[in-house]
C-alpha cells in the first residue's frame, strides 16, 4: 500500500480552497462587468430635446445641490455637467450614460466613486409637436425620426385660406425661427427637421399669434 506523504495530505484542502476562492473572484467580476453594461430593455434612446432627471450619490450632500436636477438635452447633443466636460448624451441610453458620467467624474479625480441615477422625463416618452394658427386642425402631432414641417403642417390638414405662409413661425425653446412656406416648397433643403416639443404657428391675416 502507498503512504502519501504528510505534506500532500496537508496541502489538498488548500489547494482546494484556493481555487475556489479564484472561483467566487472570477464570478464576482463576470457580474461586475455585467452590471456596468447592462440596460433596461424598455429604455428609450435619448435625443435632444429631451429631458432628464439626474441624482447623483456616493458624494457630500452639500455637493450634490450642485449636480442633482434636471436637465435638457442640448442641440449638439450634450447637457451641462459641472466639474467636467460636457457629456454627450444624444444616442444614449440612460442607464449607459449614468455609467460614462460615473467614469468622467473618476478620471477627472472629483469623485472617488460616484453613483448617478438617470431618469428620462414622463412626458418626453410623449414627443409631440403643437401646430396653432391657420391650419385645418390645430393641436399636437406625434413626433417620429425625420419629422419636417412640411409634415407637421399637411397633418395638420394644410393651411387655411387666410394663412400667411410666408411668415410660420417654429419655436424652439427660447429659439424663434421664421420660414417662407412658398420658399421651402421650391427648395425642399429648407424644410426643417422638427425636434420633440417644437411648436409651430402659422400666422392668419387679420389676426395676431
Amino acid at each position: 500500500m502507498r503512504v502519501v506523504p504528510n505534506v500532500f495530505r496537508t496541502s489538498l484542502p488548500v489547494l482546494k480552497a484556493n481555487w475556489q476562492r479564484r472561483l467566487f473572484v472570477l464570478w464576482a467580476i463576470t457580474v461586475s462587468l455585467g452590471g456596468v453594461v447592462q440596460t433596461r430593455a424598455d429604455e428609450a434612446t435619448l435625443r435632444p430635446g429631451d429631458k432628464i432627471r439626474l441624482e447623483i450619490k456616493g458624494v457630500p450632500d452639500y455637493e450634490k445641490l450642485d449636480i442633482n436636477g434636471e436637465y435638457t438635452i442640448g442641440e449638439e447633443g450634450t447637457i451641462p455637467l459641472p466639474y467636467i466636460s460636457n457629456p454627450h448624451a444624444a444616442g444614449e441610453k440612460p442607464s449607459i450614460l449614468a455609467r460614462k458620467i460615473e467614469q468622467a467624474y473618476r478620471s477627472a479625480e472629483i469623485y472617488t466613486n460616484p453613483t448617478i441615477v438617470i431618469n428620462a422625463d414622463s412626458d418626453a416618452s410623449q414627443r409631440v409637436v403643437s401646430v396653432t394658427g391657420g391650419v385645418t386642425r390645430n393641436g399636437a402631432l406625434n413626433y417620429y425620426d425625420g419629422m419636417t414641417l412640411l409634415d407637421a403642417i399637411s397633418q395638420s390638414g394644410g393651411l387655411t385660406d387666410f394663412a400667411k405662409q410666408k411668415d410660420v413661425k417654429v419655436i424652439r425653446g427660447q429659439q424663434v425661427s421664421v420660414h417662407n412656406l412658398d420658399a421651402v416648397i421650391r427648395d425642399t433643403r429648407l424644410n426643417i427637421t422638427l425636434r420633440p416639443g417644437d411648436n409651430i404657428v402659422v400666422p392668419e391675416s387679420g389676426r395676431k399669434l
